[in-house]
């Protein structure tokens, strides 16, 4: 079992002000955790100029899912991200692939969407298999652990939203930071993107399956299983880009700020970039350490 979290340490959380931004969040929690390793989570968020540092040993607050069969195991290990806290958006968004993570979760855990999977293991294939499409061991939160013994979210799941405290009554808290910089929420935010009077929705992407076969590669039908097996319709559910972001006002940015909103559809963590994104959240362990089996299903349409 994990030993209860050691506190977060927060230090040197200043005011800040940017073009979107007019204040940095100045609060965090911690909770204990459950598991079956020995080791008890650590994070630590700290602000110095304008710069967000976050430092964890890669342990799970929340504990990993004694139900999940993980075929590797949980190791402790420092993680460091940093970045900037007067993030600027680009004028378009900017697509990324793995490597690179999209992000860290505020209990230090990376927040990391793509596998290192393609059709025949073909980089160049043109179809990359998405997480939730591909039998890659994903637990009750969204994540596995990677050979390496890192934990990581793929996605999100049910058990992610319940863990950060995230429901239906109030706007979400920050529950991470991109690599750009710009806060991430979870579902739930104002109706009304500029007014906090509104009432709280639960905000779903702009992203759904297409419809037909696939041209080349795999063939078959459009199924899920890789992420050119979605495509992004402006408007289709929401006001959400196709960043899964959008501008508005949020209990920790009062003046507004443009922000990401993780969700319960795909791309269910962001696959696009508003704007630059700092070098730590770059590189990772080779492609060959994620050669996951996997298995053809379909998706409900």
């Amino acid at each position: 079992m994990l030993k209860p979290l050691r506190l977060i340490l927060l230090i040197g959380l200043i005011p800040l002000i940017s073009h979107c931004a007019t204040s940095e969040p100045t609060t965090s929690t911690s909770t204990g955790a459950d598991g079956d390793s020995d080791a008890e989570s650590s994070v630590s968020i700290t602000v110095s100029g304008s710069t967000r540092t976050i430092v964890s040993n890669a342990i799970p607050d929340h504990g990993i899912d004694t139900e999940t069969d993980y075929p590797n195991t949980l190791q402790e290990k420092t993680l460091t991200f940093t970045m900037t806290t007067e993030p600027e958006k680009n004028e378009s968004t900017t697509s990324y692939a793995e490597p690179h993570k999209f992000g860290v979760a505020t209990n230090g855990i990376p927040l990391d969407p793509f596998t290192a999977e393609y059709y025949n293991n073909d980089r160049s294939s043109g179809w990359h298999i998405d997480a939730t499409g591909g039998n890659l061991g994903l637990d009750k939160y969204g994540a596995h652990i990677q050979p390496d013994g890192t934990y990581h979210y793929h996605s999100v799941k049910d058990d992610f939203f319940t863990a950060f405290g995230i429901s239906s009554l109030e706007h979400s808290p920050i529950v991470g930071y991109a690599a750009d910089g710009f806060p991430i929420y979870a579902k739930y935010v104002y109706s009304i993107a500029d007014d906090a009077d509104s009432e709280i929705i639960e905000l779903r992407s702009n992203y759904r399956l297409k419809t037909g076969t696939r041209p080349d590669g795999p063939g078959g039908t459009y199924d899920g299983t890789f992420i050119e097996d979605y495509e992004f319709v402006d408007s289709l559910n929401s006001d959400l880009n196709d960043a899964n972001a959008r501008f508005g006002i949020t209990p920790d940015f009062p003046s507004g700020t443009w922000y990401y909103v993780l969700t319960n559809d795909f791309p269910y963590i962001p696959i696009k970039f508003l704007g630059d994104t700092d070098s730590s959240f770059e590189g990772g362990p080779s492609g060959k350490l994620f050669n996951f089996l996997h298995q053809s299903h379909s998706h409900p349409h």
